[in-house]
């Protein structure tokens, strides 16, 4: 649900912007979904990042998507009450992860490769649930992204 400035829907409504229907009317937060049924979407892509913020009392995010667990799920949601199935893309990052960019998450920066493993684990399981339980028909799960290069910060793929 990425666009050009790479935010993701949820961002974009609590920014203010305002999606409209086929006829110019104005959507609610679900209707957007509705819309990409009726244009023969199936599938939407929900970006999810470990604490997408750089002060997380004030939900105040690094600039782009700011996609967490809750936001995920209302998104996951929205796709499903509208008939389409979710694939939940897990960064396994507080930012964008791609091939140049695989910082590890604040949480885990003093981590080694086995404790980010099993934390990777951990909050793979825990984020899945808490989507599922919120409604949301997951369909596939993408695991990092664009890990061409690395995980996490990691480098070593022994």
């Amino acid at each position: 649900m990425g666009g050009s400035a790479g935010r993701t829907y949820v961002s974009l409504i609590d920014s203010g912007v305002k999606f409209r229907g086929w006829e110019g009317n104005v959507l609610d937060e679900a209707g957007f979904f509705s819309l990409l049924k009726e244009a023969g979407v199936n599938y939407v892509r929900i970006r999810v990042w470990n604490n997408p913020y750089a002060d997380a009392e004030k939900k105040q995010g690094y600039g782009a998507g700011n996609c967490d667990v809750e936001k995920a799920a209302r998104m996951g949601k929205w796709a499903t009450d509208a008939g389409l199935k979710a694939m939940i893309d897990f960064h396994y990052s507080d930012f964008w992860a791609d091939p140049g960019r695989q910082v590890k998450p604040k949480a885990w920066k003093d981590y080694t490769a086995e404790q980010k493993a099993t934390a990777v684990g951990i909050f793979t399981r825990e984020i899945l649930n808490t989507i599922i339980a919120a409604g949301t028909d997951v369909g596939m799960v993408q695991v990092g992204n664009e890990t061409t290069t690395a995980v996490c910060g990691e480098t070593d793929w022994a």
